[in-house]
């Protein structure tokens, strides 16, 4: 079982993202989960942007409501 935690907040740039998820869904050993903690909430092109991943890719959300900086 691969795991891969990754992180993404409201200022990510959307081109990072979408190439972040495009390359665990082109790595040779595909992870089993991709764990994405939503820090805080997110605009709609970054929501897109992991919808349009979620058919290749096994996204589990966590979404955080209050971060502690």
């Amino acid at each position: 079982m691969i795991s891969v935690l990754m992180a993404v907040f409201a200022k990510e740039r959307p081109d990072n993202l979408r190439t972040s998820l495009q390359s665990l869904s082109t790595q040779t050993l595909q992870p089993t989960e991709i764990i994405l903690v939503w820090d805080g909430p997110l605009p709609d092109r970054l929501s897109a942007i992991i919808d349009t991943f979620r058919g290749a890719l096994n996204i589990r959300d966590v979404k955080l409501s209050v971060c502690l900086r």
